[in-house]
């Protein structure tokens, strides 16, 4: 707090370089000047250092159904280094993945093993498929907190299984971490809404592209942009934007677009700053015709890395008008993100929730937790100690397997304990599975087997 109010100067920091220094002052980020007199200061840390409470109660982990009894778990052969993005190719079927090291991986999800691996030219936290084909990479730069503009978002064509052709640029980016694409301003043209996360400074901002060159239109001069999807929010036709920001302003924002790219904001949820912001997704849950929010907050790798009883899995719901009121919480240290879907084919809504910032004593670790759906907003958790080994920072649902059902994959950001795979895949128990060997002929004589 200090550097905000001009209590003391950045350049006193120890957690920055010489170089990081330089470009937060350059950005104008932090006051020249005090705002606040030393006197006035120092009562600002006493009532801190006399009110702060020095722990928080950390209630029992909840009792969890074995999550065996419903599911199986797959690992992937090979897969060991840091995952960060997960999807699946909307052409063939197969499992994209993006490693810490900048790898993208292609895997086959009926033999769980790597078909094709290429160097990136760095490590990208996103992915966007477009209907031409094309792809939109959201490079990090460093993923590490600095304050250095080195990401970019890039769109490419594929050329074959290795290479990739770029049609457009953005660079100069503040740690992105995620984007849209989509036509905002109905010019017929994609558009891009970009997450520009940071770490002091940061934005969010949509891109048109003007003869292939960028043009900024600026939504939210904050840092802490994390995760965006467009789609209509209030039915009148135009694609709008929903965002999640974390950092000083934590909450959930609307921007209502008018069809021509000018949007009006509306925060529809704020959190404390310390909450830990690290997912939303926008899902009917209650079948009323109106988006609801299912959230998560447990990043904790800020100042205070301990164990926090407000992390976890919250719904709000859809009041009309995109108001919104809680209506479900389930205490998960270290959520980082959940998933609605109905994995259990009765008609409802399923939770499935995973946590990188776990509780390390609890068994299982609640790493990844189901959340089977009872009835009015009363859930059945379950877990298994055999996702134990991975800090599973990304998670994606589809039918990996073809079999009708849902699965679930996990990546890990860390390296796994003892070797293990940084990829699992979770799938729905009751069923039987065709032959190995019947399904790779399905699919090669579906044609996708190496489609690109």
């Amino acid at each position: 707090m200090a550097y905000w109010v001009g209590a003391k100067p950045i350049e006193n920091s120890p957690d920055l370089s010489f170089q990081q220094i330089e470009a937060v002052q350059k950005s104008g980020v932090f006051p020249s000047s005090p705002l606040v007199s030393e006197a006035e200061w120092l009562l600002i840390q006493d009532y801190y250092l006399k009110n702060a409470p020095d722990s928080l109660p950390i209630p029992a982990p909840v009792a969890c159904r074995p999550l065996e009894s419903a599911f199986t778990i797959r690992a992937f052969a090979g897969v060991e280094e840091p995952i960060v993005f997960l999807d699946r190719d909307k052409k063939n079927g197969d499992v994209l993945a993006g490693t810490r090291f900048g790898k993208l991986l292609r895997l086959d999800p009926l033999t769980a093993k790597i078909t094709n691996a290429v160097q990136m030219v760095g490590t990208f936290t996103d992915l966007e498929q477009s209907s031409d084909g094309s792809l939109g990479f959201t490079f990090v730069g460093n993923m590490n907190p600095n304050v250095f503009k080195e990401g970019s978002f890039v769109v490419a064509k594929p050329q074959g299984t290795d290479s990739f052709k770029m049609n457009q640029r953005i660079d100069n980016l503040a740690r992105p971490v995620h984007a849209a694409m989509a036509d905002l301003n109905s010019d017929g043209q994609q558009d891009a809404v970009v997450c520009s996360y940071g770490y002091y400074a940061g934005d969010l901002a949509w891109y048109e592209f003007n003869h292939g060159k960028p043009v900024k239109h600026l939504l939210l001069a904050d840092p802490g942009a994390q995760y965006v999807v467009v789609r209509d929010l209030n039915n009148d036709q135009h694609p709008d934007i929903a965002v999640l920001m974390g950092q000083a302003r934590e909450g959930v924002y609307f921007f209502l677009n008018d069809g021509h790219g000018q949007f009006t904001q509306k925060q529809v949820l704020a959190f404390p700053p310390v909450y830990g912001s690290s997912s939303f997704e926008l899902v009917d849950f209650n079948s009323d015709g109106l988006l609801d929010i299912l959230y998560t907050n447990g990043d904790n790798a800020d100042y205070s890395i301990i164990l926090k009883p407000y992390h976890g899995v919250r719904l709000y719901l859809n009041q009309g008008e995109n108001n919104f009121k809680p209506a479900y919480f389930f205490p998960m240290p270290g959520a980082s993100k959940a998933l609605a879907r109905d994995f259990d084919g009765d008609g409802d809504l399923d939770i499935a929730a995973i946590s990188f910032f776990y509780d390390e004593t609890a068994k299982p670790n609640r790493g990844f937790v189901y959340l089977q759906n009872d009835k009015n907003f009363k859930f059945s958790p379950h877990a298994t100690t055999k996702t134990d080994a991975g800090r599973w920072l990304v998670m994606d649902s589809q039918d990996y397997n073809q079999d009708g059902r849902l699965d679930i994959m996990l990546g890990s950001g860390v390296q796994t304990e003892q070797g293990g795979s940084s990829l699992l895949l979770i799938e729905k128990k009751t069923h039987q599975h065709p032959l190995p060997e019947r399904r790779v002929a399905a699919k090669h004589a579906n044609g996708s087997a190496n489609a690109e």
